[in-house]
């Protein structure tokens, strides 16, 4: 297939995707948009506001730790103010490396709630974790399963402590599915995602005309959708301390009351909170009531740091290399002893986490079938933190990096050209500029902006 091809290839399919794709470049500018996306925060005028597209992703992502450490996100909820009011989101976000392991970009999925929701007769998200697929063979962490699997078999509301990157959604996952409640629904809610103004109705659910941009009909809140399963709350130490009184009456009573409502829902769930944060020093502090406190940490479970079990690291890292390696573009058969000696020196601060991260990123710039010490990260090749770690193929990787910026210049000249003629050819008409060149009008604006084309 000539690159011409395949470039059409790609272009037909980011266009046709049923998802709404966001292409943003290494700075975190949008760069991209196909008309799945447009449709989602446009409506069928088109018109999308990009900067307020940009402040709620940078709202509930972190662009810059993902444009800088790769950092993933999968099915955050997000709420974002278009013409035809506000339009709610599952978004899920990855960085974009080039063939030398360099971040030059990411892609943002988006998902409409009620495409979710039309998927199934209500939102219910289940998963088949199992505490048989958790990988670790270190005593703290064995015991820390067992805890978990005791803890499962009871009913009474779990509290997962641990830094971030510890696993923490993987374990309330196999607790729930190893619970009386597998059959019913696992709904996480990230309580540190959700605006503080949308928590209330994501949590409750809201009725018809409860406020400004209501659905029609209203919406259940997420109790009424964990009903007869689990109620995941991840991050509960950011929620606001206004918002920790509704959460407690709802524990408490086993029942809620929508926005706008006077009607008691009698809700039957199981909850499971996790935090990266001391909640005790958080109470203390006055940032997290103490009466929700006792409620939630029925039972604890503490998540061991990935720098507490290093010895499980190998596991790991064979468990990542071969999940990778079953794609037909990946393809890894030997690892230099080395490279496990530099894994087992580190520290970890992402946990494992980061592992997993390291791992894909040493398997995509690998150009052979091998892994040697040149794949990793320079930070893992050093002992002190301080000191900047050298790399011996650092002006190999630079020539490179120039070549790259070399290409990006002259096709950015390229497609100035494409653009300019096509104005020119049908005497500026857009529709036909964007039809010619297979992308959205909003792109075709876009690109005489970017390339300063005047009349």
């Amino acid at each position: 297939m000539t690159r011409k091809a395949s470039i059409n290839l790609l272009s037909s399919l980011f266009q046709s995707i049923p998802k709404g794709l966001i292409l943003l470049d290494d700075q975190g500018s949008l760069l991209e948009m196909n008309p799945e996306a447009e449709k989602i925060l446009g409506g069928l005028s088109g018109n999308v506001d990009y900067n307020s597209i940009y402040q709620t992703l940078n709202k509930s992502l972190n662009i810059t730790d993902m444009l800088v450490n790769g950092k993933k996100y999968t099915d955050v909820e997000m709420a974002f103010q278009t013409e035809k009011g506000s339009v709610h989101c599952l978004v899920s976000a990855l960085a974009v490396y080039d063939q030398i392991g360099a971040i030059t970009g990411a892609v943002i999925v988006l998902d409409s709630m009620r495409k979710v929701k039309n998927q199934g007769n209500h939102y219910k998200l289940q998963s088949y974790f199992t505490f048989d697929k958790i990988i670790g063979q270190n005593k703290k962490f064995l015991d820390t399963i067992q805890v978990a699997r005791m803890a499962a078999a009871g009913t009474s509301n779990i509290l997962l402590l641990g830094e971030s990157g510890t696993g923490k959604e993987i374990f309330a996952k196999a607790i729930h599915n190893e619970s009386e409640r597998r059959d019913g629904p696992f709904v996480p809610v990230n309580c540190g995602a959700i605006p503080r103004e949308l928590l209330s109705s994501e949590l409750f659910g809201y009725v018809d005309g409860a406020f400004t941009g209501a659905k029609r009909g209203g919406k259940s809140g997420k109790f009424e959708l964990a009903a007869g399963g689990t109620l995941f709350l991840d991050e509960i130490g950011e929620m606001p301390l206004g918002k920790q009184v509704s959460l407690l009456r709802a524990i408490q009573e086993k029942a809620i009351t929508r926005i706008g409502d006077d009607k008691v829902i009698p809700v039957d769930v199981r909850i499971i909170c996790a935090s990266n944060k001391n909640l005790k020093k958080e109470v203390e502090k006055g940032n997290f009531r103490l009466d929700l406190y006792y409620r939630l940490n029925v039972i604890s479970v503490l998540l061991p740091p990935l720098r507490e079990h290093k010895d499980d690291i190998e596991l790991l890292f064979t468990q990542f290399i071969r999940e990778i390696s079953d794609r037909p573009d990946y393809r890894i058969e030997e690892v230099d002893p080395r490279v496990l000696d530099c894994l087992r020196d580190y520290d970890w601060p992402g946990n494992i986490r980061e592992l997993q991260n390291v791992v894909e990123r040493m398997v995509s710039i690998a150009n052979a079938s091998v892994i040697t010490l040149k794949h990793l990260p320079a930070e893992l090749l050093t002992q002190n933190p301080e000191e900047e770690a050298y790399d011996p193929f650092l002006p190999e990787i630079k020539s490179l990096m120039d070549e790259r910026e070399k290409r990006k210049h002259l096709f950015a000249d390229e497609e100035r050209k494409l653009v300019l003629s096509l104005l020119l050819k049908y005497g500026g008409n857009i529709s036909k500029v964007s039809r010619e060149m297979g992308v959205s009008r909003n792109t075709i604006y876009r690109k005489i902006k970017q390339y300063h084309i005047t009349e």
